[in-house]
């Protein structure tokens, strides 16, 4: 038969596969779900006691409100 190409989960390195031989995990047939989703780390508020943080004119390439 045919062979299709299955992406190593993590990895997303492509193999090649025989259609009727095809693994039934640790491969996805599409490249961005092997390499996974993963969500940017959310920036944390520098506030303290509930206080605003101003944010220092002299900087202006920073934002002191966020660690």
């Amino acid at each position: 038969m045919g062979q299709v190409f299955m992406y190593k989960d993590g990895t997303g390195e492509p193999e090649l596969f025989d259609a009727d031989n095809v693994p039934k995990s640790g491969y996805s047939d599409n490249p961005k779900t092997a390499m996974g989703t993963k969500k940017p780390a959310a920036k944390k508020r520098a506030r303290k006691d509930g206080k605003f943080v101003a944010d220092d004119p002299s900087t202006p390439d920073i934002n002191e409100a966020y660690e």
